[in-house]
């Protein structure tokens, strides 16, 4: 009966939150840029796209701040990151985050919204609509409610208005799956030729979904449920084709993240592995030209050989 009441409590939060701030986003139209090997300083701060991968340990928060000074956060860890994100923001000198994603409703992503809600002005919450059972979501629900943060539910395929020369498109979010994980936002961020792909915890099952239906080939790829084996397939992994991946998970995580068949499969691709567990906070900077990782990748150990299946 317990977890009942809560469900129940949810959906019907769920359902007023709707009601209030349900709509649909107008697209925006891409920018123009292109990819050199090099990074080129631009000539001034604005013209930069930062994507920040925040360490909140086991868990994933990623702080993006646009050309145009928008801002846009796409998880909170959990209830203990919420602190750090916190500060994480306020250092960056964010007093507004005009765009919140919350990809899915494990405790890992949104439990350190409780933080942030309380604590930063909200301008737009975007939610994967899939509801869930434990008290962390139902304050997370309350909160939204309480602080009175516009809410709208993610549909696929809708671009988010942040700046007129970035595309934040959504390529997957599904709130009647069964579990979690396949509900997640999955999003693109394209800054001309630049593609950051942000996975959340989507699954082997969506993934081959997303290779049928988009180009998924992107420089960046911030990878699916921390390493997990159930993500990162090895046909994701070549449809990606990424030239850097980022894993955020705890060092000392009790769930073996990441295993090593998903980090042996990008690395024998070739792709730059940067950790949260061995770097930190680990920040991108793009222009219009190129990127710059600010942290040092590591090196898996792996001797070189064929792809991992």
């Amino acid at each position: 009966m317990r977890c009942h009441f809560y469900k129940n409590r949810a959906a019907c939060l769920l359902i007023l939150l709707f009601c209030l701030g349900f709509s649909t986003p107008e697209p925006l139209t891409i920018g123009a840029a292109a990819y050199h090997d090099g990074f080129l300083e631009a000539e001034a701060e604005e013209q930069h796209l930062e994507v920040h991968f925040i360490d909140v340990e086991q868990g994933d928060s990623i702080y993006i701040k646009f050309p145009n000074g928008k801002t846009m956060l796409v998880d909170a860890g959990d209830r203990n990151a919420g602190k750090k994100v916190v500060q994480y923001l306020k250092k960056q000198g964010v007093t507004v985050i005009d765009q919140v994603v919350s990809t899915h409703p494990d405790i890992d992503h949104i439990g350190g919204f409780l933080e942030v809600f309380t604590k930063m002005h909200v301008t737009s919450l975007l939610d994967s609509g899939k509801t869930h059972t434990t008290n962390t979501y139902a304050e997370y629900l309350k909160l939204i409610a309480v602080q009175q943060i516009p809410f709208k539910v993610a549909e696929k395929g809708q671009k988010l208005q942040l700046d007129p020369d970035v595309e934040v498109k959504v390529l997957h979010v599904d709130r009647e799956a069964e579990e979690n994980n396949p509900a997640s936002i999955v999003l693109k961020v394209s800054y001309g030729e630049i593609d950051i792909l942000l996975t959340s915890d989507t699954d082997e099952k969506n993934e081959k979904k997303l290779i049928k239906r988009y180009d998924l080939r992107s420089e960046i790829l911030k990878v699916a449920h921390h390493g997990s084996a159930t993500s990162n397939s090895q046909a994701f992994v070549d449809a990606v084709n990424p030239e850097a991946a980022v894993f955020s998970y705890d060092q000392a995580n009790d769930y073996g993240h990441p295993v090593n068949k998903v980090v042996a499969r990008l690395y024998h691709l070739g792709t730059a592995l940067y950790s949260t567990a061995e770097s930190g906070d680990i920040v991108v900077s793009i222009d219009t030209e190129g990127y710059e990782i600010k942290a040092d990748p590591y090196d898996p150990g792996f001797a070189p050989g064929p792809k991992q299946e």
